[in-house]
């Protein structure tokens, strides 16, 4: 599964702009995103790009997003394989 794949839904079911990374903290890419440098997959797992999870195995989703009106707030993380509801926040 790539982070590209998760998606955030409002309480209308319409996308929220977001980041996704399967990492529980920072990790360094060897170059500049603004060198565009293919990325082999073992760097994208390790920089938490793409995720191989076995059955039974969790990992860390972190999410970032930013609201600009409390209507927008994101309600449902939607992945490949099913989704999560989220918290209620006030």
């Amino acid at each position: 599964m790539a982070a590209s794949d998760v998606e955030l839904l409002d309480r209308r079911g319409r996308p929220v702009e977001h980041t996704a990374i399967f990492s529980r903290g920072f990790a360094r890419a060897s170059y500049s995103p603004r060198l565009q440098v293919a990325v082999g997959e073992a760097d994208q797992v390790r920089l938490g790009i793409k995720l191989k999870l076995n059955p039974g195995e969790a990992r860390a989703l972190t999410l970032a997003w930013r609201v600009t009106e409390p209507a927008r707030s994101p309600v449902l993380v939607e992945l490949p394989q099913g989704s999560l509801d989220l918290p209620r926040t006030r």
